[in-house]
């Protein structure tokens, strides 16, 4: 099992579910999706993490996943692994020690 990690907070287990689909699929932890423009938002892609007590992504953590205008997932967290480092760096995915 993975996690998203910065400077040793928790931001996620990878793979962990949200309860919104793109195209019939769960958009889930670690994936980087594209977000489309809407009133308040600028588009961008991003990686999905927990930020508090909800599923976000990363820029817009103010603003639940549900409430975005996601158009694609760019990447899915299937190919995430251990070492890896996500948005430039600003992430880091560790293995998910209980």
């Amino acid at each position: 099992m993975l996690a998203i990690t910065r400077n040793q907070d928790f931001h996620g287990i990878v793979g962990m579910k949200s309860n919104v689909e793109i195209n019939g699929v769960k958009i889930c932890v670690g994936d980087i999706v594209h977000v489309g423009k809407s009133s308040n938002i600028n588009e961008c892609t991003n990686v999905v993490v927990i930020f508090g007590n909800k599923i976000a992504v990363m820029g817009l953590g103010a603003t639940p996943l549900s409430h975005l205008n996601i158009i694609s997932i760019v990447q899915s967290h299937n190919v995430l692994k251990a070492g890896d480092r996500l948005h430039n760096g600003y992430f880091d995915v560790e293995e998910f020690i209980q």
